[in-house]
This record gives structure tokens, sequence and C-alpha cells, in this order.
């Protein structure tokens, strides 16, 4: 029953040519001898060497993402659509480069007009930041280290 099927559904695809996308490579679509239930699908490039790489579409359907080839239609579509986003993205990059330029001159005139701020002045009293300085104590060679014994703590709960 399947053999019937299946020779019931190559007769009703398409063999051979499939289309052409926009820089005018030709795609094709042939029944695979090796897997009767699905087909070979190739492209024929116009120049093999420039050529960098295909549309998301064509690519799409060589690869059986998808079942039906893209239209003349769907590609123009495609190619306004990355029209209008690069020039949004150059109008978002200019915008960006105003507001850059616009911040650096607030920051200089902020710079211009700010005072300058005095330096801390020194402590009054020396030997007041000695005393209050924990280390200076064993900087002294009289110095001699308490002993400790730390206390047993209480658990609770147990």
């Amino acid at each position: 029953m399947s053999r019937i099927f299946t020779a019931l559904r190559n007769l009703v695809r398409p063999r051979g040519f499939v289309g052409r996308d926009l820089q005018g490579n030709t795609f094709f679509e042939y029944p695979n001898p090796n897997a009767p239930h699905k087909t070979k699908r190739s492209v024929e490039y116009v120049d093999p060497e420039s050529y960098i790489g295909g549309k998301a579409q064509w690519y799409a359907w060589l690869t059986f993402t998808r079942n039906n080839p893209p239209t003349i239609e769907e590609l123009q579509a495609d190619i306004r659509r990355r029209q209008n986003l690069a020039r949004n993205v150059a109008l978002l990059e200019e915008r960006d480069r105003q507001e850059q330029i616009l911040m650096e001159q607030q920051r200089q005139t902020q710079t211009l007009v700010s005072e300058p701020k005095p330096d801390p002045e020194p402590p009054l009293n020396p030997q007041a930041t000695e005393t209050s300085n924990p280390w200076a104590q064993g900087s002294t060679g009289d110095f001699q280290p308490e002993s400790w014994s730390p206390q047993s703590s209480i658990r609770r709960g147990s």
C-alpha cells in the first residue's frame, strides 16, 4: 500500500525545475531513487566562485525545513525588509553618535564651570592619629600579647 501511495505522490510532485532566486540561481527537485518517499533538492549557481550564501528562504527549502519553495514576492518583501532595517540601523547609529557628542560637550562645560576642590588638610595633632592606630602598639619593642582562652558556647535546641 505504501508503494502505491509513494508512486502517486511522485506523480504529483514537481520534477526538475522549481524556481529561481533574485540572483538568477536555479533550484531543482528530483525523485530520490534510494528513498522514494523523499526527493532530492539541488541548486545550480550562476557563478559558483562568487556565490557567498543564499537567502534563508531558499536554504530552508533546500534543507527540507519548508515544504514549498519561496515565491518572488516573498523574496522581494525580504529585500525591502532588509533595506528598511539597514536604514533604521543607520538612523539609530546617527542618533547615538549625536547623543555622545552632546554628552561630551556637557561634560566639558561642567568641568570648566566647577571649582577645583581643595586638598584635604593634614591632621593637627600627629600623635593623636598614632594612638588611634591599633597596629602602632605592636611597633614598640615592649609589646607582649595577652593570653586568650575561648569560652565554649552553649548549644540551644539540642
